[in-house]
């Protein structure tokens, strides 16, 4: 089992009080690290262009780069039952506005079916709720709209959304449900 190194603060975090005006972003929470079981690795889209997981990444040993039919990140070995697509403001409204006909209808039902199956979908926003909510001024469609239809994917089809503008908040988020996937797959087995 491989575990990863705690992320330590900046040097200049170690002034009166951690902030995010002293460290240039929302407050580091020291977590423990991820304890990596032997066989795990997490594959990463080849047409995901800006990943939230980077080279020189305490978790850089266990990616992979493939095509994958569902989502952007999975699980080796899994990537029928797991599945975390991510979306930036950039392509959320079109996600939920001019492709919904074309492309994400057809996505949500392999993602429903994926569920229906045992497994597991998330939506990782990058961005807060108030800035998706807020609207998109290159976007004609409203903000209520996409306000519905995310409430229309975690109800309808079950994926769990999750908001944050930050990539490393949006790694620790799509590893711990990795990882807790992964380890409830590969005991079950076990038993």
């Amino acid at each position: 089992m491989k575990v990863t190194q705690p992320v330590k603060p900046p040097k200049s975090a170690k002034r009166k009080r951690r902030t995010s005006q002293t460290l240039g972003g929302p407050p580091v929470l020291l977590l423990k690290p991820f304890k990596i079981p032997d066989g795990f690795k997490i594959v990463i889209d080849t047409r995901e262009q800006q990943s939230i997981f980077k080279d020189g990444d305490e978790l850089e040993s266990i990616l992979e780069h493939r095509a994958l039919k569902n989502g952007d990140y999975s699980i080796s070995g899994y990537e029928d039952m797991f599945a975390i697509e991510r979306k930036k403001m950039s392509d959320l409204y079109s996600y939920c506005g001019s492709e919904f006909r074309d492309k994400t209808a057809d996505k949500l039902s392999r993602f429903k079916d994926m569920i229906k199956r045992g497994g597991w979908v998330g939506l990782i926003i990058q961005a807060t709720e108030n800035t998706v909510l807020g609207g998109n001024f290159h976007s004609k469609l409203p903000s209520e709209v996409v306000r519905q239809q995310i409430a229309s994917f975690e109800v309808k089809y079950g994926i769990h959304v999750y908001y944050n503008k930050y990539s490393r908040n949006l790694r620790r988020w799509s590893v711990d449900r990795m990882l807790k996937f992964y380890k409830y797959e590969t005991e079950m087995w076990k038993v």
